[in-house]
């Protein structure tokens, strides 16, 4: 009698609750039980010997993702795994979950290490590389799916697993790709945009949270390293308003006293003798006839029941080895354009108690020589000290045009009447506007002070 059964037998046939049939010179193909495979009542338990490599184990009483084995070990020592651990590679045009989840996990290492786990796009022949694209499900009538991208947890005091967003890397001579991290578009309406965020991890107990690095990639040998831009998103085509950049240290924890985080902008160290990289702080360009944007440098607000407010601190950077000098700071308007006058400097507003200077300020000086006979072709002079030669008693000088607290100090250093005239329409202890100067004696000096945009007052009012 033949061994071999029709698929009609097989179809009629009635198998008992635990089994194992089509037996291969290799082992039996497939194998059932009410219990899983490591349950030591199993039929696949037993000595572990007699499946084929690759049998299939049925688990018929398990649940989810417990119903199905597969023989990853050999016929004499059989090892059934969930298709979950298959080891190797697996090439599969498409995964989907059921409405629970869709899991993909490299395989725990027992004394070694974990299983990798790489998703990659196909490679172009003749065209691009294929996408790969990892997307949070779409919500019904809640929000979508979240979708992560995190190492694996580490063990003990090992640290976590990177994760890592790289773009590909280029081609002999071409750039390499982009990576980006995009907030998603809503689809319709006046929706916002969605949020992208990259943070460190929290830290435990009274461990430090994560760092988060931003960086441009290393220049080549040669070349300049990437740039960095932190840019906040456009404003809508019509009126909507630009984005709000921020750049915030942390918050220190609930209950504690502890101060908040630092926030910099640092320039990048500098090399050999070459200077650090400069770190600037930019107001936006302005439109076609629009001002430029304020750039703001801001103590913190103070706490909410009696907290002062945080101090601001601009310095020149320290000198290190070797007598270094430390660095100079500077504080300057704008260059003007045209006939555009320079932007001013001010220090102090109706809201400051006080300026102090821990050093003496030092102020301009120059030398100037006496000219002309009248305001049109006297010679100009700029606040600050400025040292008067060639006066004759009829030569002079003119002074800048008033602005409130302007100080001019002029020294006349020849044995002459030396004259001094105000600027157009502006007018000098009340004398004459425009033409009438004020005549100081020879080898004297006066101290002249702008009270509002036209007068100028000398301090003594006689010249000494």
């Amino acid at each position: 009698m033949s061994r071999h059964r029709t698929a009609a037998d097989l179809k009629g046939s009635y198998f008992p609750a635990r089994g194992k049939a089509f037996k291969t010179p290799g082992g039996y193909l497939l194998a059932w039980d009410t219990v899983a495979p490591s349950d030591s009542a199993c039929i696949a338990y037993d000595a572990k010997t007699g499946f084929a490599a690759g049998a299939i184990f049925v688990h018929t009483d398990g649940t989810a993702g417990e119903k199905f084995y597969v023989n990853e070990g050999t016929v004499l020592s059989a090892n059934f795994d969930a298709p979950s651990e298959i080891a190797g590679a697996i090439t599969a045009t498409a995964l989907t979950g059921t409405d629970a989840s869709l899991g993909i996990a490299g395989i725990a290492g027992s004394t070694g290490n974990g299983g990798a786990v790489a998703i990659v796009g196909g490679a172009g022949d003749t065209g691009l590389g294929g996408a790969v694209t990892a997307t949070g499900g779409a919500g019904s009538s809640e929000a979508g799916g979240a979708a992560s991208l995190a190492g694996g947890a580490g063990n003990g005091a090992k640290a976590g697993g990177a994760a890592g967003v790289t773009g590909g890397a280029g081609g002999a001579a071409g750039a390499g790709g982009a990576a980006s991290i995009a907030g998603g578009v809503p689809a319709s309406g006046n929706a916002a945009g969605g949020a992208a965020s990259v943070a460190g991890g929290a830290g435990s107990g009274t461990g430090a949270g994560g760092a988060t690095t931003i960086g441009s990639g290393a220049g080549g040998a040669t070349g300049a390293g990437g740039a960095l831009a932190v840019t906040a998103g456009a404003g809508g085509a019509t009126s909507g308003a630009a984005g709000t950049s921020i750049i915030t240290g942390g918050a220190a924890g609930a209950g504690t006293n502890t101060a908040g985080g630092l926030a910099r902008v640092a320039g990048g160290a500098g090399n050999g003798n070459l200077a650090g990289g400069a770190a600037y702080l930019t107001g936006g360009a302005g439109g076609a006839t629009g001002a430029g944007g304020v750039s703001y440098v801001t103590g913190g607000a103070g706490g909410s029941t009696s907290g002062t407010g945080g101090a601001v601190v601009v310095a020149g950077g320290a000198g290190t080895d070797g007598d270094a000098d430390g660095g100079a700071l500077s504080l300057r308007g704008g260059n003007a354009e045209g006939t555009g006058t320079d932007g001013a400097i001010a220090i102090g507003d109706s809201n400051t108690s006080s300026v102090t200077f821990g050093v003496m300020p030092r102020i301009p000086c120059a030398t100037v020589a006496a000219d002309g006979t009248t305001n049109a072709d006297a010679a100009a002079v700029t606040t600050g000290f400025t040292l008067v030669t060639g006066a004759d008693a009829s030569k002079g000088v003119i002074l800048p045009t008033a602005v409130a607290g302007a100080q001019c100090i002029i020294k006349n250093v020849v044995a002459a009447v030396l004259k001094i005239y105000p600027g157009a329409s502006d007018q000098i202890n009340d004398l004459t506007a425009t033409t009438g100067s004020l005549d100081i004696a020879a080898s004297t000096s006066v101290l002249l002070v702008a009270y509002d945009a036209t007068d100028w007052y000398s301090v003594p009012l006689l010249p000494s």
